[in-house]
């Protein structure tokens, strides 16, 4: 759901705050109409990425709306987590996810446990068939996607 905010409080607490809840705007009264075209563009951005189909490969197909995964045209069940973890290697797939952005993506509320982390991606993998996850040593894992 896209969120601008338009707030008079330019305190930097409620800048950090609104930061982390990952909004597309938050514009300080009186309205700027430049920075509210900015905000606006983000969230259509943002919208955009969650309808259209993302193709990881030309086997590999993933719904974000529907949350659907579709792997050599079957449909695929995918879990919350694991629909969380593809949707960050998606998110940053020109770079390395390390740990610290899974815990914070996937478990939010919860300990992740090296376990527990190792176990999703190992099931994310099996899943997806095909091996598009890349372990990158000491840094993290990193989504090979087919160039297009």
């Amino acid at each position: 759901m896209p969120i601008i905010i338009l707030s008079a409080h330019a305190d930097n607490e409620y800048l950090l705050r609104a930061a982390n809840l990952q909004i597309d705007g938050y514009i300080i009264k009186p309205l700027n109409f430049t920075k509210l075209e900015s905000a606006l563009a983000r969230a259509i951005s943002r919208l955009e990425h969650c309808i259209n189909p993302v193709n990881i490969s030309d086997k590999i197909i993933y719904q974000p709306l529907l949350k659907m995964l579709q792997v050599d045209d079957e449909e695929v069940s995918l879990g919350n987590k694991e629909c969380r973890l593809l949707e960050l290697l998606l998110e940053k797939k020109h770079r390395v996810v390390n740990k610290q952005e899974n815990h914070e993506a996937v478990w939010p509320d919860e300990i992740m446990s090296e376990s527990a982390l190792k176990n999703l991606l190992s099931e994310l993998r099996k899943k997806l068939k095909y091996d598009v996850i890349e372990n990158r040593p000491a840094r993290g894992w990193i989504l090979k996607m087919d160039k297009a």
